[in-house]
């Protein structure tokens, strides 16, 4: 794993209140797998493939594709922790871009 996908999984571990570890264990208890979904759909927007994308998570491109789309889909039912979580992700990483400007 690169210094830039840990980064984004340190960012998603800190707003989700979940591990470091916890979130690349690969578990499928919620939040979990949108925490990974949220930082592949980063490194994905970053310019990474899928496979690479999923290579840095530990999982397949498949789930990155169904991960990313499953972001774009979400709405606020059943969801509202994870779209929190998606919400402060998105805050620190604007506000990082604007402190770098």
């Amino acid at each position: 794993m690169n210094d830039e996908s840990r980064l984004l999984v340190a960012i998603v571990a800190g707003v989700s209140g979940e591990t470091f570890n916890t979130i690349l264990s690969g578990t499928r208890r919620r939040p979990l797998p949108i925490c990974r979904y949220i930082v592949a759909r980063e490194l994905y927007k970053r310019g990474y493939s899928l496979p690479r994308a999923g290579a840095e998570l530990g999982i397949d491109h498949a789930t990155v594709l169904h991960g990313i789309r499953q972001l774009d889909s979400m709405n606020t039912g059943g969801y509202e922790r994870e779209l929190e979580i998606l919400r402060d992700f998105t805050r620190i990483l604007e506000s990082d871009i604007e402190a770098e400007d």
